[in-house]
């Protein structure tokens, strides 16, 4: 049997307030088990427009992109291999932001490009929801998206935000007691997190990062497995090298096939698109171009020939949302190496030179969720894993945005598309054009 393919990510928001022990009222189930396909109810989609799912859409990738160019240009992140999950930190955002209020709304609104009319992105987003249902449920293969709110069972929040993330994101809410067992309702969240990510992610909200004043984490997860619609044979995998850098070659497993598929290049980039089955779902490889130098003479032979772009910007947003338009079917070599590596982030400063400022202060307003607004962000983790091999992809990610208390044209010729040297890549919905994943390879080697 064919090895399963698979894509996850998981977001974890926890929220810790402080305020007094009001009795809360609200017992709601237990959130399911999600395997297979999404398999919550129909939401609310009835208000959505198409103009305002493809803004949603833009606003999503576009943060997608600012946050990769952001990790690309930090020299922490020098020479490592980038991923994650805008899709899941966009979503979880927006969970959090239906309980933003003034200006701790604003900057949110800004970095994320949310549309500041509730009901146009919260009708938005569940048309989102409704279509990856929807072509999930044509068999090709499995999806689910599951969230869930994890309160203090003592503490108050208002019925109008559980209302907003049930309707709109189908965010059931489960009581529990942070007051009283931390550690026991940590592990409860983390086992649940494990069994939405089919084993994936352990321990996702570290040990201490729950306690007496924690008052509400929120969670997200999303599953997705298939294959390769083209899928590589492995006797046409071999040992090649890999140009990581001017000083590093690496010896990498390098796969290979030729068939049609859809590709575009410009004078910086080969664009080639890699579908799962089915085709609802793909990958896109963004491939820099090689430099070329002419030889101004024979004593400056050390300047002719290729050179490897290792550090590039990938196109934007708006960008990437035509490309569709510019792909053609093109019968293409294609070489790309097998990779497997996992990242660990802390957002928080990032998000703060984004522009997120408030909500990591004692001036934080999170009103809509909160009437006491004793809740600000203490710090954002985002962890996420990835492998590609001759069967197709297997992915996860998770974040924890965790809050504590206050103080106050078609060629006729075959195309060489060779990925021997950094590249980046997407895995996107195709019905929507939303980014559900992005990364960079530096080094297809390190684990």
């Amino acid at each position: 049997m064919k090895k399963a393919i698979l894509i996850l990510s998981i977001l974890i928001i926890g929220l810790f307030l402080i305020g007094c022990t009001t009795p809360q009222p609200q017992i709601t189930p237990k959130p399911p088990i999600v395997t297979g396909l999404l398999s919550f109810k129909s939401l609310d989609d009835s208000q959505s427009t198409l103009e305002g799912v493809n803004n949603l859409v833009l606003a999503n990738n576009k943060f997608a992109i600012d946050y990769y160019n952001k990790l690309d240009s930090n020299p922490k992140h020098l020479g490592k291999n980038i991923f994650f999950s805008p899709f899941s930190i966009s979503t979880a955002l927006a969970m959090t932001y239906e309980g933003a209020n003034g200006q701790t709304a604003k900057e949110i609104r800004d970095v994320f490009y949310f549309p500041q009319n509730d009901i146009l992105r919260q009708s938005s987003f569940a048309k989102i929801y409704n279509t990856l249902n929807e072509n999930a449920s044509k068999g090709n293969y499995n999806l689910s998206i599951a969230n869930s709110l994890w309160n203090e069972k003592t503490y108050e929040f208002k019925p109008s935000f559980y209302d907003t993330i049930n309707n709109y994101y189908y965010g059931t809410s489960t009581p529990v007691d942070f007051k009283n067992s931390p550690e026991e309702q940590r592990q409860l969240i983390n086992n649940w997190v494990l069994d939405q990510t089919n084993q994936k992610i352990e321990e996702l909200l570290p040990k201490d990062s729950i306690d007496i004043d924690t008052r509400l984490v929120l969670t997200n997860a999303i599953y997705f497995k298939g294959t390769w619609l083209n899928e590589f044979k492995k006797e046409n995998t071999i040992l090649s090298k890999f140009f990581s850098s001017k000083e590093n070659t690496i010896n990498t497993l390098m796969m290979n096939q030729t068939n049609e598929f859809n590709y575009y290049n410009d004078s910086n980039f080969q664009y080639l698109e890699l579908p799962y089955k089915g085709e609802d779902i793909s990958m896109i490889v963004i491939l820099p171009k090689s430099i070329y130098f002419e030889c101004l003479n024979e004593t400056q032979s050390q300047n002719c020939g290729e050179q490897i772009q290792y550090n590039f910007i990938i196109p934007i947003a708006e960008q990437l949302s035509n490309l569709n338009n510019k792909l053609n079917k093109t019968k293409v070599n294609v070489s790309l190496p097998k990779f497997k590596f996992t990242t660990d982030y802390k957002m928080s400063d990032d998000l703060k030179e984004m522009g997120i400022l408030q909500a990591f202060t004692d001036f934080a307003d999170f009103f809509k969720m909160d009437s006491r607004k004793e809740v600000k962000i203490s710090e954002v983790y985002h962890k996420a894993f990835v492998e590609v091999n001759e069967e197709g992809t297997e992915a996860a990610a998770a974040t924890g945005v965790v809050m504590i208390k206050t103080t106050s044209v078609q060629p006729t010729e075959i195309i060489e598309f060779n990925a021997n040297h950094p590249f980046a890549f997407i895995i996107k919905d195709n019905i929507n054009e939303e980014i559900l994943f992005i990364g960079k390879i530096i080094d297809p080697a390190k684990e």
